[in-house]
């Protein structure tokens, strides 16, 4: 698990290392269940004691969690089997489980947000995509993530990344080159029962071998949950915002940015912010700023570097604020870019503004 000061100083983190060899998606759930059990765990007991926290009763959790379950079982067969396979091997029950695969759902349902995320992404002159992204979440849980490196096997192509514990994929880059990034968007539309959207995620780093590919599978879920996913491929890079009038891609030129707002005219009906402290507009507008005119990204390095913001600027950086009350300690939890071309993924624990370049831990999938 990860060192015990990341409650402090999300920096710090150590996280687990993972690798799942080939196998059938039973055996994948099994062996991620076993190996992470401990820490599936406490992912469960710190969603709970979130959900709590938030006002959401027990049996609204399990409810929310169980409805989610069951849409992906019905969009995604395979990757249900696995979750299922994991819950059993952690010894936790699937519902259980599923505040954690579900936990965006669960906090829709309840109409609550928390703020997370900011995120580039860019064409380099060739055309391929790179990124950047901070994850931006609840202090609390930063020691539950771990980094994974997950074989070719049965339903996937493959893929690396960082995921929390008891998720099958949150944000990586697969085999073919395709990367997924994620921002929590918030709708008074949004609600309970629809396929989680870290599935989704993991849908696309399993299936995807092109953008236009990793398109079709994020339109193609019944999703209940306001997000943006950000997609980098070999042959290109789109933003689609999730919302319940649907899906609309955001073009990019050169350099974009999304933080934690919808931006698309179509979507703006219902659309809320996450919270009544959130900085979302502010970041973005930085963001904007720093990226203005740039024809094209330069490599994922520099992206992560547009990342970093002192305490006097709006906190794409976000320290953590330890006076504040036990859930509203938010922070930078992590640090992430990709390149598309090399088929690699950076992490580095804790803010981009504390990272130094040995802290960054890269990882490239494998092809079969």
């Amino acid at each position: 698990m990860a060192h015990t000061s990341a409650l402090t100083q999300p920096e710090l983190a150590r996280p687990v290392s993972l690798r799942l060899p080939p196998g059938t998606v039973e055996e994948r759930g099994r062996r991620r269940g076993e190996e992470l059990a401990s820490l599936i765990r406490a992912a469960v007991d710190g969603y709970t004691a979130l959900f709590d926290a938030r006002g959401i009763s027990r049996e609204d959790q399990a409810s929310a969690a169980a409805e989610s379950l069951e849409a992906l079982h019905r969009w995604d067969p395979l990757q249900h089997a696995e979750v299922l396979a994991v819950a059993q091997a952690a010894q936790v029950g699937p519902h259980e489980l599923g505040v954690v695969v579900a936990r965006t759902e669960v906090l829709a349902a309840a109409g609550v947000g928390e703020p997370e995320c900011s995120t580039l992404a860019g064409l380099t002159p060739t055309g391929s995509g790179v990124g950047a992204q901070t994850w931006d979440w609840q202090l609390e849980l930063a020691p539950l993530w771990h980094i994974h490196e997950v074989d070719p096997g049965e339903g996937t192509l493959g893929h690396v990344g960082f995921a929390e514990a008891g998720m099958l994929g949150k944000i990586g880059m697969n085999a073919s080159g395709v990367g997924v990034m994620l921002n929590i968007l918030a709708n008074d539309g949004d609600r309970a029962g629809g396929v989680p959207v870290h599935a989704v995620l993991a849908a696309v780093l399993n299936r995807a071998t092109s953008l236009d590919e990793a398109r079709d599978i994020v339109r193609s879920a019944s999703t209940s949950a306001s997000s943006t996913i950000t997609i980098v491929a070999p042959d290109g890079v789109c933003i689609v915002e999730i919302g319940p009038q649907g899906t609309v891609e955001l073009p990019v030129s050169g350099v974009a940015a999304h933080t934690n707002h919808f931006v698309a005219d179509e979507l703006q009906t219902g659309a809320r912010e996450l919270s009544s402290e959130t900085r979302s507009h502010e970041r973005l507008a930085l963001l904007q700023q720093r990226i203005d005119g740039m024809s094209a990204a330069g490599a994922a390095d520099e992206l992560a570097a547009l990342l970093c913001t002192s305490p006097a600027e709006a906190p794409v950086s976000l320290l953590p604020d330890l006076q504040k009350p036990r859930w509203e300690r938010l922070a930078t939890l992590v640090s992430v870019r990709m390149d598309a071309a090399s088929r690699s993924i950076g992490i580095a624990a804790g803010s981009p503004a504390k990272a130094s370049a040995d802290d960054w831990v890269t990882l490239t999938a494998w092809r079969r």
